[in-house]
């Protein structure tokens, strides 16, 4: 136990000294945490593949941010919601398909409150999946996205706290 929370001091020590991370980042201005301190953080925790993907795709993800929206858009020039998705994965060897209604079908469900970052998080209108995200925290009820919205491109929205989103949930799936 004390182990853990040493290497946690440590860790948080090194984000709060670290250029670029500050407490008072905003929704609309993450900052990507430098690949050596990823790698260090990864080492210290001794993390699995599969977290250690998970944290890349959203670190990779937080790069596009501002990306503008273009419906049918697969490109850093322009993405529409499941071509952002699609784009994040196929960097780390996967191919989905570009659409949310196929991709709502694929990977196995998970409740909200286990998903993880990097599970797709699918909303619906009328029964008819309209919309995929890619779950970037879960945190005491705090479930959060990266996607692409038509209103502001590439984006992080809180679901719970948007009547709008949380209104739509469909379903979350995991495809890692």
């Amino acid at each position: 136990m004390k182990s853990i929370l040493l290497k946690s001091i440590v860790v948080f020590s090194i984000l709060a000294l670290t250029p670029g991370i500050t407490e008072a980042r905003t929704l609309s201005q993450p900052t990507s945490i430098p690949p050596f301190l990823l790698n260090t953080i990864n080492m210290m925790f001794n993390l699995s593949g599969k977290v250690k993907m998970r944290a890349n795709i959203i670190d990779y993800a937080t790069k596009y941010i501002g990306t503008p929206y273009r419906s049918g858009g697969t490109h850093p020039g322009g993405f529409d919601c499941s071509g952002f998705v699609r784009f994040v994965y196929s960097e780390y060897g996967m191919t989905l398909d570009h659409s949310s209604r196929t991709l709502s079908m694929k990977g196995e469900s998970i409740k909200p409150e286990d998903a993880k970052p990097g599970d797709l998080i699918f909303f619906a209108a009328k029964g008819r999946v309209h919309h995929v995200g890619i779950v970037y925290s879960n945190f005491n009820k705090d479930l959060k996205m990266i996607h692409s919205s038509n209103s502001k491109g590439v984006t992080i929205d809180a679901i719970y706290s948007s009547a709008y989103w949380s209104s739509r949930l469909y379903c979350i799936k995991r495809v890692l």
